[in-house]
């Protein structure tokens, strides 16, 4: 249990430093002096990246943000596909830019690149490494109440299904029951008087 606990408190520390900083990442630069949160989202699925501005909800930020959201998810229910997800965005954002990126007319020059890129996809690796340290959700055990000892759990169930039955037997006083069970007549059954015999040889009759 410490060893679980150790573990899930590592990659919540790691998957906070790592959202943490792919959110940043995107209000420094980009490309060229220009950040990743006035470059449009749809740029990075078109045929090139545009000089057009955005709004910070339509930039990159939105999905740095949306992994950011799912490392939070994480800390609540402890799923590590969240992170593993989250980490994958973040890779592929910058990746995607840069390839979008080198499809326009002045072309990708990585001395122009500058630090946000480097640290998005720095965080989606974080990320991973959180998801591979994090420990698997435990499974919730049903709890069973084990027979007694030398017995099995079918005869446990005969031996009180035989005495609901002499139960009943003994409050309306009737050896039926007892006998559809066990194939036993009760002693008090087996007690009756048995009718005498007519006898044929009386001369009185």
């Amino acid at each position: 249990m410490f060893i679980h606990a150790s573990r899930r408190t590592i990659a919540t520390l790691l998957g906070l430093i790592a959202a943490a900083a792919a959110v940043w990442s995107v209000f420094i630069s980009w490309y060229a002096g220009r950040e990743g949160s006035n470059i449009r989202i749809q740029d990075l699925f078109s045929s090139g990246i545009t000089l057009n501005n955005a709004s910070t909800m339509t930039s990159l930020f939105l999905p740095l943000a949306f992994a950011a959201l799912l490392f939070v998810v994480y800390a609540v229910v402890g799923w590590r596909s969240l992170l593993v997800v989250g980490g994958l965005i973040c890779i592929a954002t910058p990746l995607l830019w840069g390839t979008r990126q080198a499809q326009t007319a002045p072309g990708l020059h990585s001395a122009l690149v500058g630090h946000g890129p480097q640290l998005a996809a720095a965080a989606g690796a974080l990320m991973l490494i959180a998801a591979a340290v994090a420990p698997p959700p435990r499974r919730r055990e049903r709890l069973t109440t084990p027979p007694p000892e030398g017995t099995t759990t079918r005869a446990a169930d005969e031996t009180a299904y035989t005495a609901g039955y002499s139960d009943a037997q003994a409050a309306v006083g009737s050896d039926a029951p007892t006998r559809r069970l066990t194939g036993h007549r009760s002693a008090a059954a087996q007690q009756q008087p048995t009718e005498q015999p007519i006898r044929h040889d009386d001369p009185n009759l």
